[in-house]
């Protein structure tokens, strides 16, 4: 005879008995004695009791009596017990429900299935649901199949925990759905509540089920789900689709994945859409954090497994969405529209995986309609997806994008309005999403190798008003292939008095990341209200600071008393406009520079006249250095032309008709 009053031991905090319930039969009356235990009989047995009990299973293999599936060999072999109740099974409260305890499939699949294709359908005030937790609830390893509403609610109470379960998916294997309307449903507005384990090993599999995967209500809260395969087999390389959404979120405070251990990232894949934030009333869809998940790929982020839609974020105020995986989703990586606010993307990787192999998304991000304060930024790597960023709707929403790896996108990194470049237009005072702020426009920029600098002068035709003031003006490094922004390097500010002058703003800046001479850069503007344009052109970055000169005629000969007047130039290099002093070094010359004794590089050519008085007294070959300084970033620099005089005896000299004494070669 089985005892079935395993353990009985006192809780010292709460001066209450716990017992632990053995189930020995998967039939569904209520019995739970010393020859029998079903599953409905040991939780009414359990409730009856105080403490936290605990309900494990111990249930003959017999294929005749006791609903027992197996078969498989090897790595494919399987057992479970099914349990087909005819009714729905009595609320749960202060219950252990631990499945593992019926032993191990070596396929994996959970050896407990609770099948509701017996206990009929429920009503909107009176659902058919599986189990029902309402407070200090432990359910793990069971597998919840075919039941009209909700495989699983937590409708109630504080540290409900549902771990190392599968809700949708046939057995054995988990190929195939086997669904209920809704995997987990979840009510709650207490706290420690739990849907949780690691990915690939202790979570849990929610999969298959007609409508949502999981989904909360708006008066919920707290819930965390980490660690979670939403969509996929449970090896989680096939899709097994939630057919409308893998988690549904309403409701306070909820977290969505986690970075706290190893594999605590949900697996979201293969739904018709990963996962959507939306509901009514918006105030009470608030404080949701989604933090490190896969969301379009397969487990080992190796191979698109796409969502339609990754991630679709509809209404609610305050938004986390960090550290996530997000690819190979058939249309958008993260849809921000309708009317949600003060969202924040950041860290995040669109359209790569970790390595930085491409799985594009269709559109990387989506925000549209009357998405208020949204920030897209810093450090997301937005990268190989059909579209960038889109900005789309009306001109009251706002849309800031920051210090992001946008590149190699198929069309536009950032794209504001109707799909294409917008050119600038006078004044900015066009209507649409952004307010289609103007970009920058680059007037002339130049790579400094001391220390990593880059000079850059540049304007915004932004109207007071069109625009609110000040600017934002960031500057990237731009990727070849597509010319946007792929490395962040700087940012400075553009004032109203400075777009009042109607002068390009000119900065000498260090860069953040390595840049060199022939880079492209391109940058943004973002108004004081976090309106950011497109990316402007790309402008190829000159070098250091440079010039040269060369003079007509280098080499002449002379008496002491002669001179000569000789034509020179100055080449600015690199556009740069620096002043260099021109001088005369060697003692025995004498030289005049006409009309000044500066050179400005305003233009590409600046000529210039030297005239050249030899003293030299006795015959010789002499060299005079003509040289010009300039002070430029990186300290002083210096070029020189080198002029050879040949001094002859009057002796040597063949004089002709009209010519005293001077001869330039």
């Amino acid at each position: 005879m089985r005892i079935i009053l395993l353990i009985l031991f006192l809780c010292s905090a709460a001066l209450s008995q716990a017992a632990i319930y053995i189930v020995t039969s998967t039939a569904d009356s209520d019995v739970c004695n010393a020859s029998t235990c079903t599953l409905r009989g040991a939780i009414n047995a359990a409730l009856s009791n105080s403490g936290v009990d605990t309900i494990n299973f111990n249930i003959p293999a017999d294929a005749v009596n006791q609903n027992y599936m197996a078969g498989g060999t090897g790595q494919d072999a399987y057992f479970y017990w099914l349990i087909q109740p005819n009714t729905e099974l009595p609320e749960l409260n202060e219950i252990i429900l631990d499945g593992t305890t019926a032993g191990s499939s070596v396929a994996g699949n959970p050896t407990i299935v609770i099948d509701g294709s017996l206990a009929g359908t429920g009503t909107n005030q009176d659902p058919m649901d599986g189990l029902t937790l309402s407070g200090r609830v432990t359910v793990k390893g069971v597998a919840m199949v075919y039941w009209d509403e909700a495989g699983l609610r937590i409708t109630d109470g504080s540290t409900n925990l549902v771990t190392n379960s599968w809700f949708g998916l046939n057995l054995p294997y988990g190929l195939a759905a086997a669904p209920n309307r809704v995997g987990i449903q979840y009510d709650s507005e207490g706290t420690g509540n739990a849907i949780y384990g690691t990915l690939g090993g202790s979570g849990n599999v929610i999969s298959g089920n007609t409508h949502y995967g999981v989904a909360t209500t708006s008066q919920s809260k707290n819930l965390v789900l980490h660690g979670n395969m939403i969509g996929t087999d449970p090896d989680g390389q096939i899709a097994v689709p939630n057919d409308s959404i893998g988690i549904w979120l309403k409701g306070l405070n909820h977290r969505v994945g986690s970075t706290n251990m190893p594999l605590q990232q949900n697996l979201i894949s293969g739904n018709l859409i990963g996962m959507q934030v939306s509901g009514y009333p918006v105030e009470e869809i608030s404080g949701i954090e989604i933090n490190n998940n896969i969301i379009g790929l397969n487990r080992n982020a190796t191979a698109a497994l796409p969502n339609r839609d990754g991630m679709y974020i509809q209404r609610g105020i305050g938004f986390s969405i960090i550290n996530n995986t997000i690819a190979g989703n058939e249309s958008y990586g993260i849809s921000i529209t309708n009317e949600p606010k003060d969202v924040n993307v950041s860290n995040n990787r669109i359209g790569v995986n970790f390595p930085g192999t491409g799985f594009s998304n269709g559109t990387a991000i989506w925000s549209s309609g009357g998405a208020e304060r949204v920030v897209i930024g810093p450090d997301n790597i937005i990268a190989k997806n059909r579209y960038g960023v889109r900005v789309t709707g009306y001109s009251t929403g706002h849309t800031h994008i920051l210090r992001n790896q946008i590149y190699e996108n198929d069309y536009l990194g950032i794209d504001l309005g109707d799909m294409g470049t917008d050119t600038n237009d006078a004044g900015d005072l066009d209507a649409g999403p952004n307010r289609l702020q103007n970009y920058p426009d680059i007037q002339a920029a130049q790579y400094d190798t001391s220390g990593n600098r880059i000079q850059i002068s540049f304007s915004v035709d932004s109207q007071i008003g069109a625009s609110d003031y000040p600017m934002t003006i960031d500057i990237y490094a731009a990727d070849i292939s597509s010319e946007e922004g792929q490395t962040f390097l700087a940012s400075t500010t553009y004032t109203a008095a400075q777009y009042l002058s109607g002068t390009p703003v000119f900065r000498t800046l260090f860069a953040d990341g390595p840049v060199a001479e022939g880079d492209l850069i391109v940058t943004t503007a973002t108004d004081a209200a976090g309106r950011t344009s497109e990316f402007s052109p790309s402008f190829q970055l000159a070098g250091d600071a440079d010039f040269a000169i060369s003079c007509e005629t280098t080499a002449f000969t002379t008496t002491s008393a002669m001179t000569c007047t000789i034509d020179c130039q100055a080449d600015s290099i690199n556009g740069w406009s620096e002043e260099p002093v021109l001088t005369c070094d060697n003692p025995d010359s004498q030289c005049v520079f006409l009309p000044s004794d500066t050179i400005s590089f305003t233009q590409s050519t600046v000529p210039f006249t030297i005239k050249l008085g030899h003293q030299a007294t006795s015959p010789g070959q002499y060299t005079t250095e003509v040289a010009a300084t300039a002070q430029l970033q990186g300290g002083p620099v210096v070029r020189t032309e080198f002029l050879e005089i040949k001094q002859l005896a009057v002796s040597d000299y063949l004089f002709k008709d009209g010519f005293d004494g001077i001869v330039c070669q």
